[in-house]
């Protein structure tokens, strides 16, 4: 942490070994991202479990997913239903897997500046002295 317009955090790396979680936004991403989908999905358990509910979910969480790369928060993200878990069996057993992926905004970690001399601002020199 460091002193500069408040308390700042100072660097954007996590200790993960992972790339996926190396920096401290994706991280928190990650987990704000968890709890708001659980949230805002509670309505749906104990619901009958037919197509229409399963697609209402999705929609859900593809809004969401929309509404959080519209104010910046994700690149892009994206919500399906995938047939290889969720077979009659599971289905059966009130059990509904949904998947989504997303993309967490990366910090702007380093800045690189590449300066250059340059003569070509001489060669209309007069041109724009006259004008």
């Amino acid at each position: 942490m460091i002193r500069k317009d408040g308390f700042r955090f100072w660097g954007s790396r996590c200790l993960s070994d992972d790339p996926l979680f190396q920096f401290e936004n994706y991280t928190r991403t990650a987990q704000v991202l968890a709890d708001t989908m659980a949230e805002a999905h509670m309505w749906a358990v104990d619901m009958p479990l037919n197509p229409s509910l399963a697609r209402d979910i999705i929609e859900g969480i593809r809004a969401k997913m929309r509404s959080l790369v519209n104010q910046g928060y994700l690149i892009c993200g994206d919500c399906w239903i995938d047939d290889s878990v969720n077979d009659k069996d599971t289905l059966k057993a009130g059990k509904l897997w949904i998947d989504y992926d997303y993309t967490p905004v990366p910090p702007l970690e380093n800045l690189m500046l590449r300066q250059r001399i340059t003569d070509r601002y001489l060669v209309d020199f007069t041109t724009r002295v006259s004008a």
